[in-house]
């Protein structure tokens, strides 16, 4: 471990982003804690409903932090808390990015008694206001849900039931294509990254796989599996892309053989494990971020007992 823990008292870690040497944490009252290494960590938030996902980027030239909930809101923060924007729309947020310079939402309605396919919105946080059409063909609403790069467009990959996969661009919110991940294990987590110059969609799937799909074309390149109790060991929690050097890396929380909460490190060239940092550290690994602070790859992770804690994946550059 690299910094001292972060405790975030009785509140419960929801999300967690990293951006510009900084790592942000929701949480279940509403509240969202900012950490900078050097600097105090800054409370944000007056609390309310559970925040769903976060993000840090620039949005004008400024350093930003923007959180979702689960209550519709959508708010913009600087670093230091001063409120940029809040508007809130009709369903819950399910998550937030900055794209294209611009804070960017995303909400769902559906009712998984009621409901055959969600409906899903793309909102600019700043303003408040939709963009793009509504977008209602997600079978059994959203599985899945990641923000990418694609022949330099920012897009939206989204997952549903039928394990379908989705691109959009941000730009207009239309389709740009879609493919399947395979013809079994449900969609858990998605997350876009690269490999070998080629923009890549990682997967975490109910039968205990890992799954690395080329974006442009859907082909999909070899499985890894958790655990050797596959299909009964399930549940990966949290997945995060990233790089270590030049290795295309995936960290992805996990409990395997039903023993205690891991962070798997993997390459996503070579399908290697790279390393277990925090192994049976704590509680339950609820949400993760890859991230550089002070010049040192690391991973984030926050626990379902409160706690925000930070390893090293290897030396300063």
């Amino acid at each position: 471990m690299v910094r001292e823990p972060v405790a975030l008292g009785e509140r419960e870690p929801t999300a967690l982003g990293a951006g510009g040497g900084t790592v942000v944490c929701g949480t279940g009252t509403g509240e969202v804690f900012v950490w900078t290494p050097g600097a105090q960590v800054v409370r944000i938030g007056d609390g309310g409903g559970r925040v769903t996902s976060v993000a840090v980027g620039d949005v004008d030239g400024r350093a930003v932090v923007v959180c979702g909930h689960g209550d519709g809101r959508m708010r913009l923060w600087s670093l230091t808390g001063e409120s940029l924007a809040s508007h809130r729309a009709a369903d819950p947020i399910r998550a937030v990015a900055v794209a294209g310079g611009r804070a960017i939402a995303v909400s769902e309605k559906y009712d998984l008694v009621r409901d055959l396919h969600s409906v899903v919105r793309l909102w600019d946080v700043s303003t408040g206001k939709q963009f793009g059409p509504a977008i209602d063909d997600h079978f059994q609403g959203l599985h899945g849900l990641a923000f990418g790069t694609l022949d330099g467009e920012e897009v939206l990959v989204t997952g549903d039931g039928a394990e379908r996969v989705r691109v959009r661009r941000l730009s207009t919110g239309r389709t740009a294509h879609t493919f399947r991940t395979g013809d079994i294990g449900g969609i858990e987590l998605l997350a876009c990254g690269e490999v070998d110059g080629r923009p890549v969609l990682v997967s975490t799937h109910l039968d205990a796989t890992l799954r690395v799909h080329d974006l442009a074309t859907g082909r999909r390149g070899k499985s890894r599996r958790f655990s050797t109790r596959s299909p009964d060991d399930r549940g990966a929690t949290a997945l995060a892309t990233g790089r270590l050097g030049d290795v295309p890396i995936a960290a992805v929380a996990h409990t395997p053989d039903g023993g205690p909460a891991t962070v798997r490190v993997w390459n996503l060239r070579t399908g290697d494990v790279l390393g277990e940092p925090g192994r049976g550290a704590g509680g339950e690994i609820r949400t993760l971020a890859l991230a550089e602070l002070d010049g040192r790859p690391v991973v984030a992770g926050a626990d379902d007992e409160g706690t925000l804690r930070v390893w090293s994946l290897g030396p300063a550059a």
